[in-house]
């Protein structure tokens, strides 16, 4: 017996309202509650509404260990997803772009000025995210729509360049000029993944829900 739109509406209500606020992780959760309850209706030839609360009365103290350890494998997720995407064609030529720019500002100028167009770049890609972030997180509109692996992507994102720029302050202790220009495109470049990726991500999953 296959379950109507209603009754899956109403496992995601339920989800929802026991602080499965992720969308992904929460669809997963839906497809696992729903395969469970359709198998209960059929064997033991019951309505939807029984089996639910059969299912629910069963497992229903499981859910938040699920969503806890789905969360946590979010964050791994985006951790791997990060790493892919250092090697596609399109980050390596940001990375030369970037070392050429970097480059040709301190020759032609000085590193002054080159330290101020990565501060500039940086903080165009930092604002950004931490916009969304900080909209995705707090926006009524968008609570339950959240998706796991982007934000865990822009989290990590912001604190790890939050610890490098600002509190260990990397850069102030690189005494070659060179090297420190190629660490900034690294910023620059690491910047530009978590953007392109996180966009990326929010299209892949717009199919099945309006972001």
């Amino acid at each position: 017996m296959k379950l109507t739109k209603e009754n899956i509406v109403l496992v995601d209500n339920y989800l929802q309202n026991n602080g499965v606020v992720y969308y992904d992780i929460r669809m997963e959760m839906v497809d696992h509650v729903a395969t469970a309850v359709e198998e209960k209706m059929k064997a033991e030839h019951v309505d939807f509404e029984e089996a639910f609360e059969n299912f629910i009365f069963k497992k229903g103290k499981l859910f938040k260990k699920i969503n806890s350890e789905a969360t946590k494998r979010a964050g791994n997720k985006a951790k791997r997803i990060l790493l892919n995407r250092f090697y596609l064609p399109s980050t390596i030529l940001v990375a030369f772009g970037s070392l050429a720019l970097l480059f040709g500002i301190n020759f032609l100028w000085d590193s002054d000025l080159s330290f101020d167009v990565f501060s500039v770049v940086y903080m165009v890609f930092i604002i950004r995210l931490a916009l969304v972030y900080l909209y995705k997180n707090f926006s009524g509109k968008y609570r339950f729509k959240r998706i796991a692996v982007v934000d865990k992507m822009i989290g990590f994102y912001g604190l790890s360049t939050y610890l490098l720029n600002y509190v260990f302050r990397v850069d102030k202790h690189i005494d070659s000029e060179y090297i420190r220009m190629v660490f900034f495109a690294l910023i620059i470049v690491y910047s530009w993944v978590v953007y392109q990726t996180s966009l990326t991500l929010e299209r892949e999953y717009k199919q099945y829900v309006e972001l």
